[in-house]
C-alpha cells in the first residue's frame, strides 16, 4: 500500500467534502492502486487525476517512494489545465507543499478527522 500525503492546499480545498463516503472510497483505492488514476503530464511528470463527480482529485504518484500526494480537489467545471498547471508546478517546488504524512495504517483514522 502506498503512503498517503495530504498537502495543506488539498485539505483547504476538501474541507467539508472530504467526509463524503465517495471521497473515502476513492482515496482508499488510490492507496491500494495508486496508478489507477488517469495520467496528466500537463500537471507534472507524476501527476494523475481521480474523478469523484462533480470533483476532480489531482495527485502525484511517486513510484520510487510508493507515495500518493493529494495536491488539489477542484470542481469539474473549472478550466483546470489553463489556470492550474503552472500553479501545481510552483506548489511542488515551493514552500506551499507543507503536508501531513501518513502511513497506510494511519490513513483511515486521518480521513475521519482531516
Amino acid at each position: 500500500m502506498a503512503r498517503l500525503i495530504f498537502t495543506a492546499r488539498f485539505r483547504s480545498d476538501a474541507s467539508g467534502i472530504l467526509d463524503s463516503r465517495r471521497f473515502r472510497i476513492t482515496i482508499e483505492r488510490l492507496i491500494g492502486l495508486p496508478q489507477s488514476g488517469a495520467p496528466r503530464p500537463t500537471f507534472g511528470q507524476d501527476a494523475r487525476i481521480a474523478i469523484v463527480s462533480p470533483y476532480i482529485l489531482i495527485y502525484d504518484y511517486v513510484a520510487k517512494d510508493d507515495t500518493v500526494v493529494l495536491l488539489r480537489v477542484l470542481h469539474e467545471r473549472r478550466n483546470i489545465t489553463r489556470e492550474l498547471a503552472p500553479k501545481l508546478i510552483e506548489m511542488r517546488e515551493g514552500s506551499a507543499r507543507f503536508a501531513i504524512y501518513l502511513s497506510a495504517a494511519d490513513s483511515m483514522d486521518c480521513r475521519r478527522t482531516c
